[in-house]
């Protein structure tokens, strides 16, 4: 099944025209026939523009976002906890990535296979809100109530994620909070 590409998505094909990916499996090869590079490396980018955006919603300061690697399943957002950012916030802007990253590829109608696979590739995030959880004690029920807060925010902020995500799939790289908060308008 192919994705449903709504009007006006902005993709940056550009940067995959001739470039020749080798799956390293069945299930890769069949993810990339299905969205193809351009769509996943732009999901890691509304991934990282999702912790950016929500962490600055919720008192972070984001430094920077980053693409890494191939650009295809890596990305990095550097932040620091504001002083009055709660445990509970820093939850929220830690499950951001992921929630962002699966609303854009459901709206795009994305296979099961594809969303698995992305849940797999945010591990890294899962296993950090794990270990905040229980090295600050809190209680398991905070990592839903995140995840919750985190899908809501997600909305009235989606232009904001969408137009920071441009950038960063186009740069690879987008620097410094003053820059980041001009580009989202905050």
């Amino acid at each position: 099944m192919a994705l449903q590409l709504h009007p006006g998505l902005r993709l940056n094909t550009q940067a995959w025209d001739g470039v020749k990916l080798t799956p390293s499996n069945r299930r890769m090869a069949a993810i990339m026939d299905e969205i193809g590079p351009a769509v996943l490396g732009r999901a890691v980018a509304i991934h990282e523009a999702g912790h950016a955006v929500i962490g600055l919603v919720t008192g972070h300061h984001i430094s920077e976002l980053r693409l890494t690697g191939n650009g295809l399943n890596h990305g990095q957002t550097s932040w620091t906890r504001g002083p009055d950012t709660s445990l509970e916030d820093h939850l929220v802007m830690v499950a951001a990535g992921l929630a962002a990253q699966v609303r854009w590829l459901r709206e795009l109608r994305a296979s099961r296979q594809v969303l698995a696979y992305v849940e797999r590739q945010a591990d890294g995030d899962q296993e950090h809100a794990r270990l905040v959880v229980r090295d600050y004690g809190l209680d398991r029920d905070v990592l839903r109530r995140a995840e919750r807060r985190a899908s809501e925010l997600l909305t009235p902020h989606w232009k904001r994620i969408d137009e920071l995500a441009y950038r960063l799939d186009l740069d690879n790289i987008v620097t410094g909070e003053r820059t980041i908060r001009r580009i989202v308008g905050m």
